[in-house]
């Protein structure tokens, strides 16, 4: 009977949190309670680390493809990092042939998707226990859905610029 009543008790808190963050226009796809209740959280932080000044310059240090910063990029088609966070969908890619075949990347888009793959249990098993971590992987992706590419700038100087930016 206890133990029911603890994996029900955990269920509701699960699904509540989970409504929660609908209701804050975040989209989280996964099958796996533990992976999206994570990545809402990720996700979450991140919005409201982007709405800090310092945080927000790290849009004035990169540009798209096309030479435009992607400051610009937002400002032409979202009212806020928060709002184009919030626009973006993320996904289980753990069947993904990036997800199968790397086992140093825990997410990954193309520059201009709005969809952020999630290689689902090695975020939980790199982030779960670093929220900060995540937030930076969550603003990195954005970065690249807003349409920074990569090589350059490598992967690791665009989280050192954010890190340094949004912490």
């Amino acid at each position: 009977m206890w133990r029911h009543t603890v994996v029900t008790s955990m269920l509701v808190a699960a699904q509540l949190h989970g409504v929660a963050a609908a209701e804050r226009g975040v989209k989280c796809r996964f099958s796996n309670i533990t992976t999206r209740i994570h990545m809402e959280r990720a996700v979450e932080g991140a919005m409201l680390r982007l709405r800090d000044a310092n945080c927000q310059q790290v849009l004035q240090d990169f540009s798209d493809r096309d030479g435009v910063l992607l400051q610009g990029v937002l400002d032409r088609d979202w009212e806020s990092a928060a709002d184009f966070i919030a626009a973006l969908t993320f996904v289980d890619g753990s069947q993904t042939r990036q997800c199968q075949s790397r086992q140093d990347i825990a997410a990954f888009t193309a520059p201009g998707l709005h969809t952020i793959f999630i290689c689902g249990d090695r975020f939980v098993q790199n982030y779960s226990n670093q929220p900060k971590a995540a937030e930076m992987l969550v603003i990195h992706e954005a970065l690249h859905a807003l349409g920074l590419g990569e090589n350059p700038p490598s992967s690791r100087e665009i989280t050192a610029r954010v890190t340094r930016r949004c912490t």
